[in-house]
């Protein structure tokens, strides 16, 4: 039983054909024409009455290992479609069982076997699939820790989804940590995130690592990581940072320009500050005080108003306050 009833077709209710095996040949049948209506209804069936919203039913343990099968064998587009499936069922299963309904509990017991049973198969999803396999590892240890030890020694570069499993993972094997820092530095930006995660966690950095950090690590982050990773952020720790040493230096300087939306200072020994926010009450001419990152980015602003008043303003590496003045 699924959702809607029986899953042989028989009695299909809510205007649709939940036939799980016919699905299934459907899926194959069509596997090239994946924008198609056919494909698309199939997999209709997998969404809609074999797990529904996170719901899990009697028919859900009984096809995950189909729709795993079909994830290793179908045409590459096919094949991903099919393993993000095989991704909700089991992210659906770890929070099944612990549930306090003890039928969904077992159901979600059932779902994290087979997963286990499926983990040499899971080991294989190098390609646009490691997505899929990132929200099961980081919802089956075991399998997560089986992966890790594969990609020790995996040649080229590792995607975001792979470094995210990585992350994910209580320690991290020497290999993939020098692996990571590099990966710092590559183009795609949720790479960068990613072997971040896993970089953060040194207590002793490099300044340009530290400093690449900080520009990795700002306010868009973990949006930008949670909206092509929902699955498995909530297994996860963002690093706040700062991660730059910050110097102990205080160096007094004079604000020249004042707008509407930005400020300029002169710094004695530096080149012009420029800050792309106006602290209420700062003029032109006041004489100042700035605090910098060893990177050499301000990390603070300090004046004195006429009044006597002392105001601070610590600063984000990304150059947007962390906070606002106060006497």
């Amino acid at each position: 039983m699924g959702a809607y009833g029986r899953s042989d077709g028989v009695g299909a209710t809510a205007g649709g054909d939940w036939n799980v095996p016919a699905a299934v040949l459907s899926l194959v049948a069509n596997q090239y024409e994946t924008d198609g209506d056919d494909f698309s209804d199939a997999i209709e069936v997998f969404y809609s009455h074999v797990t529904h919203q996170g719901t899990l039913y009697e028919v859900t343990p009984h096809a995950l290992p189909f729709l795993i099968e079909l994830a290793n064998t179908l045409a590459a587009r096919a094949r991903v479609i099919v393993a993000e499936v095989v991704s909700g069922i089991v992210a659906s299963g770890r929070r099944a069982v612990g549930s306090a309904n003890a039928a969904e509990a077992d159901v979600g017991r059932r779902i994290l076997h087979i997963a286990v049973q499926h983990t040499e198969s899971f080991l294989q999803w190098h390609d646009a699939r490691a997505r899929a396999v990132a929200c099961i590892a980081a919802h089956v240890p075991d399998i997560r820790m089986r992966y890790v030890e594969c990609l020790v020694g995996k040649a080229g570069r590792l995607s975001a989804a792979q470094w995210l499993i990585v992350a994910l993972s209580e320690t991290v094997p020497d290999n993939l940590a020098a692996r990571a820092r590099k990966a710092l530095f590559a183009k795609d930006r949720l790479t960068n995130i990613a072997a971040g995660l896993i970089v953060a966690r040194s207590t002793s950095l490099p300044a340009d690592v530290s400093q690449r950090l900080e520009s990795i690590f700002d306010r868009h982050a973990q949006a930008d990581f949670r909206n092509e990773f929902r699955d498995s952020i909530p297994m996860l720790s963002f690093p706040s940072g700062p991660f730059t040493k910050p110097s102990e230096e205080r160096v007094d300087g004079a604000i020249l320009f004042v707008g509407t939306r930005l400020v300029t200072a002169s710094v004695a020994g530096r080149r012009n500050v420029t800050l792309r926010w106006v602290p209420e009450g700062l003029r032109k001419g006041a004489r100042v005080c700035f605090g910098f990152y060893a990177s050499g980015e301000p990390r603070l602003l300090e004046w004195t108003t006429d009044d006597g008043r002392v105001h601070r303003i610590d600063i984000y590496p990304d150059g947007m306050r962390m906070g606002s003045p106060a006497s």
